[in-house]
């Protein structure tokens, strides 16, 4: 379980600078489950590395 979580957080940070290379808004959807916390984490830590980027969570 704790490896299925390391790689779903891999892959949400790959996503986030694949996305982010392309646009300047950043749309986040799936904050339901076990992983919100995490992800809410991510997105601040990834806002505060690029401040130019609008992050929204759905």
């Amino acid at each position: 379980m704790k490896l299925l979580r390391i790689l779903a957080l891999a892959i949400a940070a790959a996503l986030l600078a694949a996305s982010a290379a392309m646009a300047e808004k950043l749309v986040i959807a799936g904050r339901d489950g076990g992983y919100a916390s995490a992800l809410s984490k991510m997105v601040a830590a990834y806002k505060a590395a690029n401040p130019s980027l609008e992050v929204d969570r759905l």
